[in-house]
């Protein structure tokens, strides 16, 4: 009789296991992920950009980590996006139609950037 409390066991974990992989499908089918980077004109990444997902009923800002890289999951609509940072244009994108369940990979954001001055010393 020592099988029984292992079967037991081994049931509990695969509802379990179960259970924690139906909740995350889904999340997955209620929003939209979209991962991007945010970069400069130059091909630099930007860290600490926001960008900004809005709809009529929604307003998401979230900041660009250090290599300049964002996720954000979303429910389904149309946004607009605008990403800022300092010393450069603001990106705008004004349709953006996201579905339940899709995955947009490499939704990169290009900021045009103000150079930065070179400051030459004279010597005398």
């Amino acid at each position: 009789m020592t099988t029984q409390p292992y079967k037991l066991s081994l049931l509990l974990m695969v509802v379990v296991c179960t259970c924690a992989a139906v909740g995350t499908t889904r999340q997955r089918l209620t929003t939209a992920q979209v991962i991007g980077v945010v970069r400069d004109d130059a091909g630099g990444v930007l860290p600490n950009a926001v960008v900004t997902f809005k709809t009529r009923e929604l307003l998401k800002k979230i900041v660009s980590r250090s290599d300049g890289s964002f996720e954000v999951d979303l429910p389904e609509s149309v946004y607009r996006v605008v990403a800022k940072a300092n010393g450069c244009r603001d990106f705008k994108l004004n349709q953006m139609d996201l579905r339940a369940g899709e995955i947009i990979i490499n939704f990169d954001i290009t900021l045009k950037c103000r150079p930065t001055p070179i400051r030459t010393l004279r010597l005398f």
